[in-house]
C-alpha cells in the first residue's frame, strides 16, 4: 500500500491549470520525480470503467502495449496477480514477474523477480473527467546496469507514447466490440 498512498494522490494532483487543459485536449503531460520515477497524465475519451477494464486485464496487456511480447497470469488472485512478462530486445529477451494489483480505480505493480532489475514499480490512477478518463501513470525502473539520465528520459517518453496510443486504441476497440452498431 505504500505505493498507493505516497506515489499517487489523485489522478489530477500536481497538474497546473494549463497542464490540465493540455490533458483535457488530448495531450500528454509528463515529468520526472524526485525518486527518479516517470509520470505522465493523459486523457482516454471513454468512461473510467472502460479504461479500468483494460488496465486491470493483466493477461491481455501484450495485445495493446507495444513491444510487450507476453503477459501471462501465473497465479491469479484478488486483488493481486503474479504476472510474467517478456519484452524482446536486440540484445536478448527481458523477462520479469510483477505482482499486479487492482482496486477499481487504480492498478499498481511491484517487481517479484527479474534479473535485469533492482526495482520496478508503478501505478495507474484513474479519475473521471467531462471528456472521458484522466489517467496518471507513474513508474520507477532501476536496472542493474546504470543508464544515463538522458537515456532514461528518452525511454520514458517513447514508452509513454506507445502506452497512451495502445491504451486509447484498445479501449476504443473494446467499446466498439461491445456496441457494434455505434461509431
Amino acid at each position: 500500500m505504500w505505493l498507493i498512498s505516497t506515489a499517487l494522490a489523485g489522478a489530477l494532483a500536481g497538474l497546473s491549470p494549463a497542464e490540465l487543459g493540455d490533458v483535457a485536449g488530448g495531450g500528454v503531460v509528463s515529468s520526472r520525480d524526485a525518486e527518479g520515477g516517470f509520470r505522465a497524465w493523459f486523457l482516454v475519451p471513454a468512461p473510467t470503467v472502460a479504461v479500468y477494464s483494460v488496465l486491470a486485464d493483466h493477461a491481455s496487456m501484450s495485445l495493446w502495449l507495444p513491444r510487450l511480447e507476453r503477459s501471462e497470469v501465473l497465479i491469479p488472485s484478488a486483488p493481486c496477480a503474479d504476472v510474467a512478462f517478456r519484452v524482446p530486445t536486440p540484445i536478448g529477451d527481458v523477462e520479469y514477474r510483477l505482482s499486479r494489483c487492482a482496486d477499481g480505480r487504480r492498478v499498481w505493480w511491484n517487481l517479484l523477480d527479474g534479473p535485469q532489475f533492482e526495482a520496478l514499480r508503478g501505478a495507474y490512477e484513474l479519475e473521471a473527467h467531462a471528456s472521458g478518463t484522466v489517467v496518471q501513470y507513474w513508474s520507477v525502473v532501476v536496472g542493474k546496469v546504470p543508464v544515463p539520465e538522458w537515456a532514461q528520459a528518452e525511454a520514458g517518453r517513447i514508452g509513454v507514447t506507445g502506452l497512451v496510443d495502445g491504451l486509447r486504441a484498445e479501449v476504443a476497440r473494446r467499446e466498439q466490440a461491445a456496441s457494434p452498431g455505434l461509431k
